[in-house]
């Protein structure tokens, strides 16, 4: 087997490993397939996906030949870019930016956003006309107010002194 192949294995069994974690199951790159094609959808929201669908199924296609048919461990099987593409597409699944994920967070409900309560305001809301009559007859109960308890202080005190000196 040429150092390109062995590359493109171990390149190949990451991706496989992260894929069947990912969906807990025994196929891991298939399975991440077969979740894109059963997205019909999935062009409309992420411009590379069919282009990474064809890809991967490409990719898979050399390894199973690689594994399953005799005489192909002595010529390359794939190129430095395969590798390349195939530690890549790692990187993006570990850091969310894969098809899948940029279809799940495309597709996922946005949170409405909070409607402003309708508020309707009256004209005089804003300007309240205080009439000038109350102010001045509140000032005036005041100070008549005062003037009585005044007046009675005055009773008391010439009754108290008419008291004390008569």
């Amino acid at each position: 087997m040429t150092r390109i192949n062995d590359e493109f294995m171990e390149a190949f069994k990451h991706l496989d490993k992260i894929c069947k974690e990912m969906f807990n199951a025994e196929k891991g790159v298939t399975s991440y397939i077969d979740e894109m094609e059963r997205i019909s959808s999935g062009p409309r929201y992420v411009p590379n996906w069919n282009y990474v669908l064809r890809r991967l199924k490409d990719l898979r296609h050399i390894r199973n030949t690689h594994s399953h048919e005799i005489g192909t461990s002595y010529g390359d099987i794939c190129s430095p870019e395969d590798v390349q593409w195939l530690e890549s597409f790692y990187s993006e699944i570990m850091n969310t930016t894969d098809p899948l994920a940029q279809y799940r967070k495309a597709t996922a409900p946005k949170p409405k956003p909070k409607m402003p309560t309708s508020t309707q305001y009256n004209p005089n809301d804003f300007h309240t006309f205080t009439p000038q009559y109350e102010q001045e007859e509140e000032e005036t109960i005041s100070g008549l107010a005062i003037f009585i308890i005044c007046l009675v202080v005055v009773a008391v005190v010439v009754g108290v002194f008419f008291a004390v000196f008569v």
